[in-house]
């Protein structure tokens, strides 16, 4: 008898064993995908090397860098495209805010903290809804750019949200995919 107790014993430990493995294995795989990148990783910048998600988006400051005192308009993100369903793409996020301030201000302000935390002018290529903007990178995936919006314009799409005596803010943070560089303003 007391061997057979001994052996129901060894039972019990190896499929405890067996239950504490999986656990911890299920604990280490929810980890390994909450990082940066999935499963996939990340660059030695932080950047995902496998497809970037909003969640990796909003991770960053930028994606939400908003004007001090500003009013919140709107805010949107777009994720890297599958390249299993279509093709590779910017993964992007973008804002719209009001201040009271001058567009000189608004440059100034994102000037000074994007240059303090290791941010590059880049270039960029007004549109046509844009009375001027400026862009940023950081290293070779990721771009900023603040751009200073017809408020005219804008009213017609957002309606009476728009006061006419704000100067209207568009931000837009993006990450390319892992092996592309940013695209030229002239190639878009």
């Amino acid at each position: 008898m007391g061997r057979l107790s001994g052996r129901y014993r060894m039972l019990a430990l190896v499929g405890l064993g067996i239950v504490v493995l999986a656990i911890s294995s299920l604990a280490l795989g929810h980890v390994v995908v909450d990082r940066c990148g999935g499963w996939s990783g990340c660059d030695a910048n932080g950047l995902p090397l496998g497809i970037v998600t909003v969640r990796d988006l909003e991770t960053h400051k930028e994606a939400t860098l908003y004007y001090p005192g500003a009013t919140l308009i709107g805010h949107a993100a777009t994720a890297e495209h599958d390249p299993f369903v279509g093709s590779r793409g910017l993964a992007a996020t973008s804002s719209i805010v009001a201040t009271r301030d001058q567009a000189g201000s608004v440059y100034a302000w994102y000037d000074d903290w994007l240059l303090a935390r290791g941010w590059r002018h880049g270039d960029v290529l007004r549109s046509t809804a844009e009375l001027s903007v400026r862009s940023w990178n950081r290293g070779s995936r990721e771009f900023f750019d603040v751009a200073i919006l017809y408020p005219a314009r804008m009213q017609s799409i957002f309606g009476n949200q728009i006061p006419s005596d704000r100067t209207l803010i568009q931000t837009r943070y993006g990450i390319t995919p892992a092996g592309e560089a940013l695209p030229s303003p002239l190639s878009t």
